[in-house]
């Protein structure tokens, strides 16, 4: 737990003070249920107050969707975490 936003080192490198709202774009398959389904993995990885918003957009064609994810990131550790989470299902082409 932190008592004082961290201002050390990682800082310093990454320029993100912790906590930290972050945003996240995840690139899908378009199908009907994604918006249910991009909430399902992200909340694997994170709590209901941590998610913030979700928005979509799908592409010209119609064959894509694209999410923006935007979460309230409690340290790196959870960010890295939920990265990798993120990109290796299955379904998810491309974490941004």
């Amino acid at each position: 737990m932190h008592d004082e936003p961290d201002t050390g080192a990682e800082a310093r490198v990454t320029g993100l003070v912790f906590p930290c709202v972050i945003d996240i774009k995840l690139f899908l398959h378009a199908r009907e249920n994604n918006v249910e389904f991009v909430r399902d993995v992200l909340l694997q990885s994170i709590s209901a107050d941590e998610l913030l918003d979700i928005s979509s957009k799908e592409s010209r064609n119609g064959k894509y969707q694209s999410y923006s994810c935007r979460v309230n990131a409690r340290d790196r550790a959870q960010m890295d975490d939920l990265y990798v989470h993120l990109s290796s299902h299955a379904d998810v082409l491309m974490v941004i």
